[in-house]
């Protein structure tokens, strides 16, 4: 924990307001973890009130919540936080802090921290800083993108803290995307006089679990949203789904489901057509065939792949976040 970090006190309040993230927090469809822009709350549809809130104290900068991710199997929770140090001579210090949490942790244990300078030269355009944690048992990992650009990977990270070094995996990338495994990373990357690309990285080998994860397939079309799932728990080949740009000739461009593997091979296995433009795709808890599509029209789709089956919901256009239950 450096000087600078945001302490963070833990509270009792009646909710939360202005939610940026909500997600399940656990197996049984009982826990809600939700963050605002400087609150982060458990809340117990069991008990009808909040069993954990955590709200940022900014005694010497501004502290904002920019995501929210959680482990349903293990109810591990890490919260991405953009902290903007002020000195006493006026000058900033921006940086990336990550908070690891265990819900249910005995009474008075504070959350592990770690922290990284972000570079002051950093886009302003960038996306805001994300992090996505394992989801499953087994090993975590935990993968999270800066407001400069770069992204890094743990392979460690459980109650006791962040038990790895950071694994500096991209320089200049945007959006980002994990298997619920954790072992499958895609990024939106930019390498120097080369138009963004969508690397796919694995943890996964033959002989076992890579100490670094490597890239085994590039695909260089611009894409809308894109999400990844292992085929098997910490499996050699894995899903990706994806959804390519707009255009005036295709406003509504289809989502392509892409089957890779660690040797690098990929293969199209499904082309989905869609009414509208899908905004945001990910996949049902630990599942390579239901995915789940939202839709710039509000409109919600759950798909199963397996079968061509579909179901339908109206969502809201303009909802800022939208989490599947572990049961579907």
């Amino acid at each position: 924990e450096g000087s600078g970090d945001p302490p963070v006190e833990r509270a009792v309040v009646e909710g939360l307001t202005d939610l940026t993230v909500v997600a399940w927090a656990d197996m049984d469809n009982e826990l809600i973890a939700m963050s605002s822009g400087s609150s982060i709350s458990v809340y117990s549809l069991k008990e009808s009130r909040p069993i954990l809130v955590l709200r940022l104290r900014q005694p010497h900068g501004t502290a904002t919540v920019t995501d929210l991710t959680v482990n349903p199997e293990l109810g591990s929770i890490v919260v991405c936080l953009e902290y903007v140090d002020v000195q006493p001579n006026g000058d900033r210090h921006k940086r990336h802090v990550l908070l690891l949490m265990q819900i249910g942790a005995r009474h008075g244990a504070g959350p592990a921290r770690l922290s990284i300078a972000v570079d002051p030269k950093c886009a302003a355009a960038r996306p805001p800083a994300r992090a996505i944690l394992s989801r499953m048992r087994g090993p975590q990992f935990l993968i999270s993108s800066l407001p400069d650009g770069r992204v890094f990977s743990w392979r460690g990270c459980d109650y006791e803290g962040f038990t790895s070094e950071a694994v500096l995996v991209a320089e200049d990338a945007g959006a980002i995307a994990a298997s619920d495994d954790g072992a499958w990373i895609c990024i939106a990357a930019r390498t120097p006089g080369e138009p963004t690309a969508l690397s796919i990285f694995t943890y996964c080998s033959i002989g076992g679990l890579l100490v670094t994860p490597k890239l085994v397939y590039c695909d260089h079309r611009q894409c809308t949203c894109f999400s990844v799932q292992q085929v098997a728990h910490l499996a050699t080949s894995a899903i990706v789904a994806l959804v390519g740009s707009a255009t005036v000739e295709e406003p509504s461009p289809p989502v392509e489901v892409l089957a890779v593997s660690i040797t690098g091979t990929c293969n199209v296995t499904h082309r989905v057509r869609v009414p509208s433009l899908c905004v945001q795709v990910s996949f049902a808890h630990g599942s390579f065939t239901s995915m789940l599509c939202w839709h710039e029209d509000g409109c919600i789709v759950l798909r199963d792949l397996a079968n061509g089956a579909a179901s339908r919901e109206r969502g809201v256009v303009d909802a800022r976040s939208l989490s599947l239950s572990t049961d579907r």
